[in-house]
């Protein structure tokens, strides 16, 4: 259970500089991105942050220039009395299979981050490797000869090794003063590595507070939708509170009935049923009922050991575990243990993200972050690719099979079918996109890096595209527009917490505007 004082952060490696190459011409880089939340007092950590967390990335044969990395975990829970620990490494490795680079990465990153101790500052290196020195900061020298060594063995042959490796450890206080009234904290390193040359690499990355409002939905089936028409937001709080509050919005807190505690996630439903799938932190899913206001309401287990989720019913739901299987699965739904009445979606382990068009078709992000759409029977095909080094994606609500993909390097496509045949057709939409909710009619919201949120209209293939800003400082959005509109409804968290109905015209900031809440309890 989350404690009353828990915050949520996240922490993002952006990218890295090469000034000088460690091989002669062109350096063949892997970098791993380690995360782990330990406790100092055997408080509660939440799952999965108590065991490392490590994520890993070809990027293939460089030379001098600023490459995108696009790995971030996040919203990261840490309360009072527990640390963060974060690594990344690079290494240069163009004489071995990639498959035994990033998994001998993840081993790597996944040790250095289990051996660090809870002290922030701590010289952890004299204590796991011996000699060896701080693994705190720019920790390559200490680093170098254990990953060439002790982790990677006869891994690195001629010109290959270790150019880049940084261990931190983040208490709760400092997380706290890093990121204070929204700022986000950043840090570039400089690493020099000497081999067969001497390698310059500089590592940016960064990390920020979560708002207290963790994540909302606005509940709406309507074919127009019009401010009047939002009359009910589901809004998780900070700690695992999740409330449905009801217009007229204003004053805030609005009127409200809490619906759950200990509230991981959570989906409504647009069906007039009022069933909300809620996800609990223990990694229990269950499909709970009105009428709300006692905890827990009555309610239906779906599964458990559940990482995400995706419902298109009160009866049909895909499932991702946390071993990243994907399964899709229907009722009647056990009263515990594994439900009998599902489909693998095979072929896949350790999905990143997926999104589910109906019952017989879903797309899948596989580790590797290759994009698949699959077609039901699940268990008997492997799917078309659509593109590769994607970071998000979203189907238009049509019949067109288009598809919004955002890549790792920040730039946003409208991708057509036919997919499995390489490259599919596609226009460039905008740059250095953060996020983006596409829109029934074609249009689609962007939020820039920089924190402003567009309506960007078609024809896309100039970036950027017409667009009117709709707000600055935006955390994250949802767009609300029924079949027959063309200017949505746009619920805005600012990343001062402040939550918003806005609605249009748009183009002056802030535009007309109701707030629904702020800090959520």
């Amino acid at each position: 259970m989350a404690s009353q004082l828990t915050s949520y952060f996240s922490f993002y490696l952006d990218s890295f500089q090469i000034l000088n190459t460690l091989s002669n011409h062109d350096d063949t880089d892997y970098v791993s991105f380690t995360l782990q939340v330990k406790s100092t007092d055997g408080s509660e950590v939440i799952w999965p942050w108590a065991n490392p967390q490590t994520q890993t990335r070809s990027m293939g044969n460089l030379n001098n220039g600023t490459y995108s990395v696009g790995l971030s975990f996040g919203p990261v829970p840490v309360a009072p009395n527990q640390v963060v620990v974060m690594n990344y490494l690079i290494v240069n490795s163009g004489h071995n299979p990639p498959s035994d680079v990033e998994t001998t990465l993840e081993k790597a990153g996944n040790a250095a981050a289990t051996y660090a101790g809870t002290a922030v500052g701590t010289a952890i290196g004299t204590v796991i490797f011996p000699g060896l020195g701080s693994l705190i900061g720019s920790a390559l020298g200490a680093l170098a000869g254990w990953l060439t060594g002790v982790v990677f063995g006869s891994l690195f042959a001629d010109c290959d090794g270790p150019v880049a490796a940084e261990q931190e450890v983040f208490s709760y206080s400092g997380l706290l003063t890093d990121t204070t009234e929204g700022r986000t904290f950043s840090q570039s390193t400089t690493h020099t590595a000497n081999d067969c040359n001497t390698s310059d690499y500089i590592v940016s990355w960064h990390m920020v507070r979560e708002p207290n409002v963790r994540t909302f939905q606005a509940l709406t089936s309507s074919a127009v939708v019009t401010p009047d028409l939002i009359t009910e937001v589901l809004v998780l709080g900070h700690n695992g509170n999740l409330w449905l509050e009801h217009a007229p919005f204003g004053k805030v807190p609005p009127v409200r009935q809490q619906v759950d505690s200990t509230v991981l996630t959570f989906q409504g439903l647009n069906d007039g049923s009022g069933n909300i799938y809620v996800l609990g932190t223990d990694g229990n899913l269950w499909l709970e009922k009105p009428p709300f206001g006692k905890i827990p309401p009555a309610r239906q287990f779906v599964d458990g050991n559940v990482k995400a989720f995706q419902a298109l019913d009160s009866s049909n739901v895909f499932v991702l575990g946390r071993n990243g299987d994907l399964w899709f699965e229907q009722a009647p739904f056990p009263p515990s243990g594994i439900p009998t009445n599902r489909q693998q979606v095979v072929g896949y382990t350790g999905v990143l993200a997926f999104h589910a068009l109906d019952a017989a078709n879903v797309l899948v992000l596989d580790p590797n972050r290759y994009l698949y759409m699959i077609e039901a029977p699940f268990a008997q095909n492997l799917g078309q690719q659509v593109d590769e080094d994607v970071l998000a994606f979203q189907p238009l609500i049509d019949e067109s099979g288009n598809i919004y993909v955002l890549g790792t390097n920040g730039n946003l496509w409208l991708e057509q079918p036919p997919f499995g045949k390489g490259l599919p057709a596609r226009q460039q939409v905008d740059e250095t996109v953060q996020a983006f909710w596409a829109l029934f009619y074609g249009g689609v919201l962007v939020l820039g890096n920089n924190g402003n949120l567009w309506l960007e209209q078609p024809p896309f293939g100039k970036a950027p595209p017409a667009r009117q800003q709709v707000d600055e400082t935006v955390w994250a959005f949802q767009g609300l527009d029924g079949t027959t509109q063309t200017t949505p409804v746009v619920l805005v968290l600012g990343t001062n917490g402040n939550l918003w109905l806005e609605q249009s015209p748009f183009g002056k900031v802030p535009p007309t505007r109701q707030q629904i809440d702020t800090t959520v309890e």
